[in-house]
């Protein structure tokens, strides 16, 4: 009974200051926020590049022109070349073992328009039609260019959700036309939403024409920037690798290409996410402490403030005790109330983030529960030294200097 009768207190002296209630709620609801909200976006962040590596990363590996190298926390071309050729993709899935499928491709930017005047700057990939299979892209509206028409050169184009609505928004399919740097093509497909790759470079925002349609109507020239290559199982990743190597080592007559498996492109996301992890470990245990400072300060004031009727209380029989247990009650309560709106806050934050990046919404469960626990603790711990401050007090001098 005498817990509740302190509750009661403590709800009530909340109320009679409930702009100062809220400033110190508010803090420790910060401090839980900022920690759920940065480790919940880090897991939604890991399980999207889980996802990409389940669905096809393990079984990938990539072909480039020059040489790559991890530095700075990504991969980076310090040279390039201009030796691999269309062709030599196709002889690789003919001559080498293991190899399921072969995409090769270029990668290029360039101004483009529709005859309504939309423009934008327009990330293009010239590839074939394997290169969909891959990447198990899927068409929303319409279809995916042949083999013959890249064998025929023909000037039709594929756009990603997203850039199909930058150009068209809304409308139909039927009879669209994009103009790169003036060369008209044709919408033939639309495809559905993809989201980011594994290296976290939009599919949605691209457009795909036939390779040979790039090289020689868009580039002018006969060589290619890389080629994507299925391997039957991720176990004969490395000996595929290795046949890769040699192969296009006898070919060039020297090293100037990169073979290595897909996955390593994750490598920049991964970079990004222990950066991410960091900084939010930073900033929740500054905001943590904040918050807790700002409990210490209010019970504090809260002892002068009730300096009369805690002296009254003593001299009509509430024990020390009792006295401690309302303190630590009032600091409890407010941290506690301050990490569920935290909580509540972080969750529907990275819901609406997760929503707009096409990341999965996985929650952090355990960061939840540890912040809710530590805000609590630093709570009470903020409430203890003015809860024996107006314990001590001495109710005949109280009474005395009122």
């Amino acid at each position: 009974m005498r817990i509740v009768k302190s509750i009661k207190i403590v709800f009530k002296y909340m109320k009679e200051n409930k702009k100062r209630s809220f400033l110190a709620f508010l803090g420790v609801g910060i401090g839980v926020l900022s920690l759920c909200l940065m480790f919940g976006i880090t897991n939604s962040m890991k399980e999207k590049v889980n996802q990409e590596m389940a669905g096809l990363g393990s079984h990938l590996l990539i072909v480039t022109a020059g040489k790559l190298k991890f530095t700075g926390g990504r991969m980076r071309l310090i040279s390039q070349a201009t030796t691999l050729k269309e062709k030599e993709a196709y002889e690789i899935k003919e001559k080498i073992l293991h190899v399921v499928d072969v995409a090769p491709f270029v990668s290029f930017s360039m101004p483009a328009h529709t005859i309504g005047g939309n423009r934008e700057f327009l990330s293009v990939i010239g590839t074939t039609p394997n290169f969909f299979y891959i990447y198990n892209m899927k068409v929303k509206e319409g279809k995916i260019f042949s083999e013959t028409d890249n064998r025929n050169l023909k000037r039709v184009m594929i756009l990603g959700i997203e850039a199909y609505n930058k150009f068209f928004g809304n409308s139909s399919l039927k009879n669209q036309q994009v103009l790169l740097f003036n060369v008209p093509f044709k919408v033939i497909g639309k495809l559905d939403r993809r989201g980011t790759d594994i290296s976290g470079n939009s599919l949605d925002n691209k457009a795909f024409i036939p390779i040979k349609t790039a090289l020689k109507r868009m580039l002018n020239r006969d060589y290619i920037d890389a080629i994507l290559i299925l391997v039957d199982k991720e176990k004969n990743l490395k000996i595929t690798q290795r046949e890769i190597e040699k192969y296009l080592f006898f070919k060039h007559g020297k090293k100037d290409f990169t073979v290595m498996p897909y996955s390593k492109l994750a490598a920049t996301q991964e970079k990004t996410i222990k950066i991410f992890s960091k900084l939010a470990i930073t900033i929740s245990t500054i905001s943590f402490f904040v918050g807790a400072l700002g409990i210490f300060a209010l019970m504090t004031i809260s002892v002068y403030e009730r300096f009369t009727e805690i002296g009254i209380r003593r001299a009509f029989g509430a024990r020390k005790i009792d006295i401690i247990l309302e303190f630590l009650l009032e600091s409890f309560i407010l941290s506690f109330l301050g990490a569920i709106f935290g909580v509540l806050i972080a969750i529907l934050l990275q819901a609406l983030i997760c929503k707009i990046a096409h990341w999965p919404f996985v929650p952090y469960y355990k960061v939840i529960i540890l912040s809710m626990l530590l805000s609590s603790f630093l709570g009470i711990l903020a409430g203890v030294y003015p809860a024996i401050k107006a314990s001590l007090l001495d109710p005949k001098k109280v009474l005395y200097t009122s």
